[in-house]
């Protein structure tokens, strides 16, 4: 008992400088959360070619065993626009305002971006557009399912388009809900066909099948862009009016934006709202620091939240499997439940420095030194660039823990 209680004693010292991780790696990581950018060329049946696809793999990707939600972006081929979108998504997977995720870049064949993203027209004047079936059906046959074989997918996916780009968005969804929960209409040309899309999204609205997001902006500067208003103006007006309870959505008027603006301005706005559901709020943040409830027990409540709103469920990051159940765990001495929480983590992130830091003050808090130590030093052997300055907090733990096995002798 005597030994357990120094172990305690010493635990004591250890959490405040894990805790102090999450403000400490905000201000020191500058590293990207994704890895560069990859240029895949893949063989299509639906196109019997080879057609471009762009991706982007969250940093960590090899040293975890979680699945990812997907975004797809459409207009990648424009590099200066995909590059931004991707920009915003690392932003705001840094400052935990949406999950990490793998981002797929949608490239149109040289030249027929216009007919790839627009169904068929009735109008003469449209008689070189019309490829959005085909183009569909390329997704869905050929690149989705690549995607999926290939890399560790979640079900969610969430699709991402701008101007003619955000029509075929609005289109996919409406001819085939089921292939993406959320979708992201920038600026979309909802006056094509004259105005079909706008009676076929209130349509799925009224009978939408199961949860689905659709957020859409517009500006108002600009003859491009005012000729957008008037059909999304009138989307906004048809669906105010509906009793839409599993077609979450969201109109963004911009002021004084053109057509080649909206897009940096409403793609923060709109990953952010559709991810708000998902982020963890501050007030149950705020429990489980005042030790108001079970960590777990809330999380689960949260959990249950998310599963009704996305249809779908997300894995725990790092970060909330350590500072919102472990560490209040072990600060309140509950090593049992620490101990699952560590157990279950470490199988999702088998790598994480962060985890084995905190498997190591398990150890700590059970007596159990030498355990301790080999957790301590295989967390600094998994340090990522990104993380050295966390370093010195796990060496300095190591030297109380020499110093407490010294004193011992």
């Amino acid at each position: 008992m005597k030994n357990l209680f120094q172990f305690i004693s010493l635990l004591a010292l250890f959490l405040p400088a894990l805790a102090a991780q999450t403000s400490l790696s905000q201000a020191a990581s500058t590293q990207s959360n994704f890895g560069e950018t990859k240029s895949l060329s893949l063989d299509s049946e639906t196109y019997k070619t080879k057609r471009t696809v762009l991706l982007k793999l969250p940093a960590d990707y090899e040293r975890t065993k979680i699945d990812y939600p997907l975004v797809y972006i459409m207009d990648a081929g424009d590099r200066l626009k995909f590059d931004f979108y991707c920009q915003t998504i690392d932003n705001l997977v840094e400052n935990e305002e949406m999950p990490p995720c793998i981002i797929i870049g949608v490239v149109a064949a040289e030249g027929r971006r216009n007919y790839e993203f627009t169904p068929v027209s009735t109008s003469p004047k449209q008689k070189d557009y019309g490829g959005a079936t085909q183009f569909l059906r390329y997704l869905q046959r050929d690149l989705l399912p690549y995607i999926d074989g290939n890399y560790r997918t979640s079900n969610y996916r969430l699709l991402i388009g701008h101007s003619f780009g955000a029509l075929f968005a609005a289109y996919a969804l409406v001819y085939n809900p089921d292939l993406f929960n959320s979708v992201v209409a920038i600026s979309p040309t909802l006056w094509y066909n004259e105005g079909l899309y706008i009676s076929k999204l209130d349509s799925l609205a009224k009978k939408c099948p199961s949860p689905h997001s659709f957020f859409f902006a517009v500006g108002d500067e600009g003859e491009t862009e005012n000729s957008l208003r008037p059909s999304a103006i009138q989307l906004y007006e048809n669906l105010k009016a509906r009793d839409c309870k599993q077609f979450h959505w969201q109109l963004l008027e911009m002021h004084d934006k053109n057509h080649r603006t909206t897009p940096l301005f409403a793609v923060p706005e709109a990953l952010a709202a559709t991810f708000k559901p998902w982020k963890i709020p501050l007030s149950l943040q705020k429990s489980i620091e005042t030790n108001t409830g079970d960590p777990l027990t809330l999380l689960e409540k949260h959990a249950d939240f998310r599963k009704k709103y996305y249809n779908f469920s997300f894995d725990w990051s790092e970060n909330d499997y350590v500072y919102l159940m472990a560490l209040p765990y072990l600060e309140n001495k509950n090593a049992l439940k620490a101990k699952a929480t560590l157990q279950e983590a470490l199988s999702h992130y088998p790598n994480s420095s962060l985890i084995l830091e905190c498997q190591g003050d398990l150890a700590v808090l059970q007596g159990e030194n030498e355990q301790a130590k080999a957790y301590y030093e295989t967390a600094l052997q998994k340090l990522l660039p990104k993380e050295s300055h966390f370093a010195a907090a796990i060496n300095q733990k190591l030297a109380k823990l020499s110093e407490a096995a010294a004193k011992r002798k």
